[in-house]
């Protein structure tokens, strides 16, 4: 029996990278895998993703959805559950790291990099940790940057930031006596 045998897991920024190789390493271990992802471009790498997890003998789904936004976080997890059962491991994985000096860092950019790298793990451990409370079971991780700890460039104070924030909000959660 593998360890994470009918888990449902859900992977955010799940089509490429970092996120690729943990959906594939939780098929391996048995878990049902939901493999995030944002744009319309970014659809055939989770559609490849979700055939390769398949093919390790497990259900995977493919959910279009932008974290940082509440109503496609909802709408994601509904899918989720409808499809493969209620989240009980969430990575959130998804992030973005848009270079630009701090003097040409826009107020869009600025939003998009925390929305993505901060909101959405807000949003989407709250979304999962309600359900994980009462049925007593559940794992959240957060995947972050070393730029959660120190500075790694000069041209990023806002990716930086960002994943200190995460770090924080991921320090937070774990203290937190219902989660």
């Amino acid at each position: 029996m593998k360890r994470l045998e009918n888990r449902v897991a859900l992977v955010t920024g799940g089509s490429r990278g970092i996120g690729e190789a943990i959906v594939y390493r939780l098929a391996e271990e048995g878990a049902h895998v939901a493999i995030n992802y944002t744009s319309d471009r970014s659809r055939e790498l989770a559609e490849s993703v979700k055939s390769q997890a398949e093919a390790l003998g497990v259900k995977a789904i493919v959910v279009q959805a932008d974290v940082g936004r509440s109503d496609q976080v909802r709408a994601m997890f509904a899918q989720v559950e409808r499809e493969l059962g209620e989240v009980e491991i969430l990575v959130n994985n998804a992030g973005i790291a848009p270079f630009e000096p701090f003097l040409k860092v826009s107020e869009e950019t600025w939003n998009r990099t925390y929305d993505t790298n901060v909101k959405s793990i807000f949003l989407c451990s709250q979304m999962a940790a309600q359900k994980m409370v009462v049925k007593r079971y559940g794992k959240i991780i957060n995947i972050l940057s070393t730029a959660s700890l120190m500075v790694t460039s000069p041209v990023i104070p806002h990716y930086q930031s960002s994943n200190a924030a995460a770090s924080m909000v991921t320090n937070g959660m774990a203290i937190e006596p219902t989660c």
